[in-house]
This record gives structure tokens, sequence and C-alpha cells, in this order.
């Protein structure tokens, strides 16, 4: 499919879903994705040598590169912050009724105590635990 900042959005908020980037990790989005592209480009290049009929490959490598553009013009910033899942977290709630707890950097659950709910139990590699209320979100590595 054609790369888009809708589409973008969608694997990053997909992925998020399951485990939260760090922000260095959102940052290199745009560098992993470009990188990708650049390695089906060469891959493609490397069959041409091969290929009885090369302009089979044309359709592809110019689909690649149509990509590639696209995502020069995209605004990337816009993007990784609208996805910033962590910072959305932290920014949610302003009238002090948020817990921000960063916990548990350990290979095995631990039990926490957090302020005015109690103690629970973290799984192993969580980074972060917001509590807005009586909703709680949980990020791990």
């Amino acid at each position: 499919g054609k790369i888009s900042e809708k589409r973008c959005a969608l694997v990053l908020r997909g992925f998020q879903s399951v485990t939260a980037l760090q922000r260095r990790e959102l940052l290199l989005f745009p560098a992993a994705l470009q990188a990708a592209l650049i390695e089906n480009a060469a891959g493609l290049c490397r069959r041409l040598a091969a290929e009885a009929e090369p302009e089979r490959l044309t359709d592809s490598l110019a689909a690649l590169f149509t990509s590639l553009r696209q995502l020069a013009g995209m605004d990337m910033a816009r993007l990784l912050a609208d996805c910033d899942v962590t910072a959305a977290v932290l920014a949610r709630e302003k009238d002090g009724s948020r817990t921000v707890c960063a916990v548990n950097i350990d290979d095995a659950p631990a039990v926490i105590d957090i302020p005015d709910y109690g103690k629970v139990t973290v799984p192993a590699r969580t980074m972060l635990i917001s509590r807005c209320g009586e909703e709680f979100t949980v990020f791990a590595e």
C-alpha cells in the first residue's frame, strides 16, 4: 500500500496499544521506515541483473521511489507528537488527580505501593504507570 500519515499513525498507535514506545524509539520511526524502503529498493536493484525481463520490476521500483518521496513530504513532527502515547498520558490530567510512577526495570514482576491506591503487581520491565481517577494505564518496555 501507499505510505501516508494516516497509515503511519495507524501502525504507531496499533503497536503502542501493546507496548508504548519510548520517546527515542518514536523519534527513530521515520529513519527506520526510510531505511526499510531503501533496503527494499536495493534488493530490487540486485534482482535486476538476474532478471530475464527487468521491466517486470519497474512498477515495484517506481512504487518504492514514490513512497520515499511521500515520506519526505510528511509532517513527521506532527505525526510523532500525535502518536506519542506516553506524553499524552502525562498531559491528560491537569487538576492534580494523576499519579505517575516509573517502576520496575527488573526482569521479574514486582509488587509496588501506588499512593492513594495500594499495592499493585507490576509486570517485569514496566516503565510507566499512570493513574487518572480510577483508570490505570500501564506502559511496558
